[in-house]
């Protein structure tokens, strides 16, 4: 296939990956990255597309890259929607016009406005139910549909053109980590995070087979934001900085436990400690939601253990970060340096990276998922469509001599056709009563689950959350005043230190009665307390009209 730029066009910086394929292996020739001015990408969406093709071409060149035309972009969005479905099993070219037909179950949205791709995960094959003889093997595809913007397909295609670059694909980066583990790992459970400035993509591949994928909306940033503007590291709060410091300095404690924290005191100076006990904060709701989906496989997948948990993408480059994984997680957990098939040290890399920060572009060459192949596919349909309707209508004017000429043949024919399909109807109206009568049960059952949703109350909301308080609060905490209405709860509390704030307010954020918590900030009174107040709304507010106020 030639030598081929593989991009990965993130909010902050680009990475720009130089391959070559030849047969199964796959060599990395260069890779480099660069800083990006801010505002210009925002959440995939590449808002100024003849500046960034500008600054791409112009960092090209500096490196003599000029002969390598072919550019693969590597894209992440949350705009760009995912849904695993499953088809008969019929030829793979009927693929693409099935799920175009039934797209709008899919995804409900104007489906006009986005392009349409899938991945194949797996061929299922079902034995029927009856006798053994009657039992017959039913195969249905596996798939992972996925919806993007034409907005979002338009603005990389255009930025390729500022590149003078021809672009000859684009992946979805979720479904190239998917690849990658896909040939990494044809047996067993395999965990691989891919960890980045603002999120995180979690995937899950059993035997080879995506088992779960899963975005989370934290990443480094803000242990990143914690190292600028702490003094101690120096950093003037220059982000670029900070990301260096993270580099080559342990800024992390291998722990969440705060009383753990505590035995660290002894190792490091007090302004260093206390700038360290802050930079693992950072992480503390990443790692809490790593764990919950954890639990939730697990939960789901009895007796299943992870053969290995690796990580990628940005948090790669964080010292300590496998250290934290490893305690909080209960396993071990290693940075990804090495794949099957691909030749990379990191001598390839100007900035000396590891091979983890490249896996979208690893994963870009193997995908069978192209946005581009769909929206060429569907260029190619349109001009068909037009040819054909031509065509169509040069063979209407000649059809509709000889349908003149056997006009009554064919009126015979219809009269015979409607007498079967009349006997058909008449044997199939007890369907009709069947759907009539489960309409009516489904219509009951709507009102009267309407009729008990407008009679919840305040106080069922309010039970609810003072029994979350009880199980959740520690028994230190002091509420001084308590307001609550059928829709929102107003407190304030004091607690013995800071330490206990901060686990107050993050068990606060998994109450499951509400939600939109806000909490002022945490000031110290004079008898050495900590006070703060929070206001939260109900999860399921009360309906009922005259709503009193609790106190």
């Amino acid at each position: 296939m030639g030598r081929v730029l593989s991009v990965e066009i993130k909010s902050s910086k680009v990475r720009v990956a130089e391959i070559e394929k030849v047969g199964k292996i796959s060599r990395i020739i260069s890779c480099f990255r660069f800083l990006l001015p801010p505002h210009l990408v925002e959440d995939g969406f590449i808002r100024n597309p003849e500046e960034v093709g500008h600054l791409l071409r112009e960092e090209l060149d500096k490196r003599n890259l000029q002969k390598v035309k072919k550019v693969h972009f590597s894209i992440y969005s949350t705009r760009i929607a995912g849904k695993e479905i499953y088809l008969p099993y019929v030829k793979k070219k009927r693929i693409p016009d099935m799920i175009e037909l039934n797209a709008n179950e899919y995804f409900p949205v104007d489906i006009s406005q986005y392009v349409l791709s899938y991945d194949i995960i797996d061929i299922i094959e079902k034995q029927e139910e009856g006798s053994e003889e009657k039992k017959k093997i039913e195969k249905q595809y596996h798939l992972m549909v996925y919806a993007t913007p034409k907005a979002l397909t338009s603005c990389y295609q255009e930025t390729a053109e500022r590149a003078q670059l021809d672009m000859t694909g684009m992946d979805y980066s979720s479904n190239s980590v998917y690849q990658v583990m896909k040939k990494e790992h044809p047996e067993g459970v395999h965990m691989l995070l891919k960890i980045e400035r603002k999120e995180t993509v979690l995937t899950i591949v059993k035997d080879g087979k995506l088992s779960l994928q899963r975005s989370i909306n934290y990443g480094i940033d803000q242990a990143l934001e914690t190292i600028a503007a702490m003094p101690i590291f120096q950093t003037g709060g220059d982000y670029v900085k900070g990301w260096e410091v993270l580099r080559q300095k342990e800024c992390l404690y291998p722990t969440l436990d705060f009383n753990r924290f505590e035995q660290y005191k002894e190792v490091d100076p007090y302004d260093l400690w206390e700038a360290k006990c802050e930079v693992t904060e950072g992480f503390r709701y990443l790692v809490g939601n790593i764990s919950r989906i954890m639990d939730y496989y697990i939960s789901r997948n009895v007796g299943v253990e992870f053969d290995s948990i690796a990580y990628a993408g940005s948090g790669c480059a964080v010292k300590g970060l496998d250290k934290l994984l490893t305690e909080e997680l209960g396993q071990q957990v290693q940075p990804l340096t090495s794949l099957r098939g691909i030749r990379y040290d990191e001598s390839m890399s100007e900035q000396r990276d590891s091979l983890g920060v490249f896996i979208a572009h690893m994963g870009a060459m193997y995908s069978d998922v192209s946005i581009m192949e769909l929206m060429t596919r569907k260029k190619n349909k349109e001009k068909e469509t037009l040819g054909g309707a031509w065509l169509i209508f040069g063979i209407g004017i000649v059809s509709s001599v000889v349908i003149a000429g056997v006009g009554i043949t064919t009126h015979y024919l219809q009269v015979k056709e409607q007498e079967r399909l009349n006997a058909e109807i008449s044997k199939n109206q007890g369907v009709e009563e069947i759907y009539n009568a489960y309409m009516n049960q489904k219509t009951a059952y709507e009102e009267l689950t309407s009729i008990y949703d407008n009679t919840k109350t305040p106080n069922e909301n309010f039970v609810a959350l003072l029994e979350e308080m009880e199980q959740k609060m520690p028994s230190s905490i002091v509420v001084d005043s308590l307001s609550s209405t059928g829709t929102d709860i107003n407190f304030s509390a004091r607690v013995p230190s800071k330490a206990v704030a901060a686990k107050v307010i993050l068990q606060l954020r998994t109450f499951e009665s509400i939600s939109n918590i806000s909490v002022s900030s945490v000031t110290k009174n004079e008898n050495g307390e900590y006070v703060f107040s929070v206001t939260a709304m109900y999860v399921e507010p009360a309906t009922i009209s005259e709503m009193q106020e609790v106190e």
